[in-house]
């Protein structure tokens, strides 16, 4: 099974967030144990598996005679998403569990759909039909529609963008970045990462302010840190459906030093108040500006923490920002970049770090991420197609396959 494992956002190695995905040829070529089982193996916040839908495998068995690209299908998923030869399907597990959604990992699928040379292979109807010999062209875009159930089908377009373009330029200083490559290169037996920039087309998800027994403000802020305890809390929201909290701060300044303890943090909320998924700590640097050394200047920092599925603190996620941004976008009524568009710039403060433009629009309700990624692995995974796991064991059939 072709895997590849991709630090997102960032454009520098062993920064931003790291993930796996995987290349299946079929949506169901795997049993859900299997996948698990993948994921926990990886033990990366997330790994994404990636495979044509349903009804794009039923249209490539019927051309069996190779004529993938006059492949034309209709979908059963929803009218927005007509499953065509540049949508694919994807589902994002934890170590522990599946999620409904999950930004970075979806951006190192689209990376590596469009950079691994085994993305033609698996991906035959992806690609234009190349003429007089010459190498197949990927596609503009490509859509990604997640398939489980707790996912709704959720659709995300994501696209390359060229590494000049205004909204990508202020993520990572060029002269850094090439400063960095430069130093790589002298290193013996260096190979340079492939490495580009992507805009991401996610749904908003705005939060509203929700209210909490005092004694769970008060063991939320022991939790997260805060060295004035509640009174450095400005206001906490939830995006109810997707159980996302979101804890804003006084000071963004403060974020990054924050000692957060997640057993104390996933112990916080408690019965009759369903368990978030996540907590979000974010803080405005507008007006008192956040620089880091090595993603430059931000307009919000924000950490992102979820022990209730197994990720005590996540590098960067885009699934949080499509949640901070529009409470952002509505606080600051921020207006940068080109003409009167939206857009914050944004950096994650975990140890890792990594950043983001998040642009609002153009359609009501969405959001476009700006972000970079960069392949750190690319080989194959040998998975046992055999594996089950019972409640008590896992067992093992000596069957294992090169998918």
């Amino acid at each position: 099974m072709p895997t590849a494992v991709i630090d997102s956002f960032t454009l520098k190695p062993y920064l931003g967030n790291p993930a796996a995905v995987c290349f299946l040829a079929r949506h169901d070529v795997l049993h859900d144990d299997i996948l698990q089982a993948i994921a926990a193996e990886m033990n990366l916040s997330e790994t994404a598996f990636v495979f044509p839908l349903p009804e794009t495998t039923t249209a490539l068995a019927a051309t069996a005679d190779g004529a993938t690209t006059a492949i034309v299908t209709t979908t059963t998923t929803s009218a927005a998403a007509a499953t065509s030869p540049l949508s694919l399907g994807i589902r994002w597990l934890t170590p522990e569990t599946e999620v409904g959604f999950c930004g970075h990992a979806t951006l190192a699928a689209a990376h590596a759909v469009f950079t691994e040379p085994s993305s033609q292979q698996v991906f035959p109807f992806l690609f234009s039909a190349a003429a007089d010999g010459a190498a197949a062209a990927p596609p503009a875009s490509i859509r990604f529609v997640g398939t489980a159930p707790m996912a709704g089908n959720v659709e995300m377009t994501v696209a390359p963008q060229p590494m000049g373009a205004w909204s990508a330029a202020a993520l990572e200083p060029a002269a850094a970045v090439g400063a960095e490559a430069a130093a790589c290169g002298r290193q013996p037996g260096f190979v340079p990462a492939r490495k580009a920039h992507y805009v991401m087309d996610f749904p908003e998800r705005m939060p509203e302010p929700t209210v909490l027994a005092p004694d769970q403000v008060a063991a939320l802020s022991a939790a997260l840190g805060l060295p004035g305890g509640a009174s450095d809390m400005v206001e906490i929201l939830l995006h109810k459906p997707s159980r996302k909290y979101v804890v804003v701060v006084r000071d963004a300044t403060m974020i990054a030093t924050l000692r957060v303890n997640a057993s104390l943090l996933a112990s916080t909320f408690h019965p009759p108040q369903a368990a978030p998924l996540s907590v979000t700590v974010t803080g405005s640097s507008v007006g008192s500006r956040f620089t880091s050394t090595v993603h430059g200047d931000h307009d919000i920092v924000s950490r992102h923490f979820a022990p209730w599925v197994g990720i005590d603190e996540d590098p960067v996620t885009g699934a949080a920002h499509i949640v901070v941004a529009p409470y952002w976008f509505k606080k600051l009524h921020t207006t940068m970049g080109v003409g009167a568009t939206k857009a914050l710039r944004c950096y994650q403060a975990s140890a890792r770090g990594g950043c983001m433009c998040v642009v609002a629009g153009p359609r009501p309700g969405r959001l476009s991420i700006s972000a970079s990624a960069t392949t750190m692995t690319s080989g194959v995974h040998y998975a046992c197609v055999n594996y089950r796991r019972s409640a008590t064991s896992a067992t093992h059939v000596n069957a294992d396959s090169k998918l």
